[in-house]
């Protein structure tokens, strides 16, 4: 948990930097960016338990966030084939 915790804040502090955007939302595209690499970590190449995922990320944070999520992940599931 730790290194998740170092990896966010070190890819938002270079977005931050890099990109002249404000932290906040540099953290929230770290974070983001994690837990698209997370969900491929832990769910490739099931897709069951990737849908079960994605099923209790929109009960918890809607559909919006969780098509966003849906979208990057399948951009690098695909990626990953």
């Amino acid at each position: 948990m730790d290194d998740l915790l170092a990896d966010i804040e070190e890819r938002a502090a270079i977005k931050e930097f890099d990109g002249l955007i404000p932290r906040e939302q540099a953290e929230a595209q770290a974070r983001h960016e994690c837990e698209v690499l997370w969900c491929i970590r832990n769910f490739y190449p099931n897709g069951q338990k990737m849908k079960e995922h994605f099923d209790l990320c929109e009960k918890k944070r809607g559909k919006k966030a969780t098509d966003m999520l849906r979208d990057d992940v399948r951009k690098a599931w695909a990626a990953k084939k």
